[in-house]
């Protein structure tokens, strides 16, 4: 199983739940624990630096701290926008929702149920769910291994495939 982000807040749900289902755990840009959600959370540490700016530069802004400096500058603005918004684009409404199924969580506890070997990667640059929180996540695992990978932020797949493809495939062919 392989979670990105808020699935990987499901994949560990399901791991911890259900053990014997889950043969091997990947978790991409993870943690276990949350009051509120990782974009919301952004956008409340850096309320002061974004007061006043237009939404195109709120966004140049997030992703600047969202991904690699090399990914944003090499990336079609529009592929950025995709990762940030995808298609379909979510109604307020629906994007309030998306936040609230994100709060309160912490799976911390259960953690340790979790018997598959267990890889988690966390990108050095992601300005959402810091390497802190995926290096706490991967201690409370038993047989978990964790990678920072160090020219990645919160997309490691799209801003170094080739390592995160050998990563992945490695530690699944193991």
């Amino acid at each position: 199983m392989i979670g990105v982000s808020g699935g990987s807040y499901i994949a560990q749900g399901l791991a911890a739940a259900e053990p014997d289902r889950v043969t091997k755990l990947v978790m991409v840009v993870t943690r276990s624990h949350g009051a509120k959600s990782s974009t919301r959370l952004f956008w409340e540490r850096h309320a002061n630096e974004t007061a006043g700016m237009s939404e195109a530069e709120r966004m140049k802004f997030f992703m600047e701290r969202v991904f690699s400096p090399a990914f944003v500058r090499r990336t079609d603005p529009r592929t950025l926008m995709e990762l940030v918004r995808p298609e379909p684009a979510l109604t307020p409404e629906e994007t309030e929702a998306a936040n609230r199924a994100f709060e309160g969580f912490d799976l911390r506890p259960l953690l340790g149920l979790i018997t598959a070997p267990t890889l988690v990667i966390s990108g050095r640059l992601d300005g959402l769910n810091p390497p802190e929180l995926g290096r706490e996540t991967a201690s409370f695992i038993p047989y978990a291994r964790f990678v920072e990978m160090p020219n990645s932020g919160h997309a490691p797949s799209f801003e170094e495939p080739e390592a995160f493809a050998e990563l992945v495939g490695g530690f699944l062919k193991s």
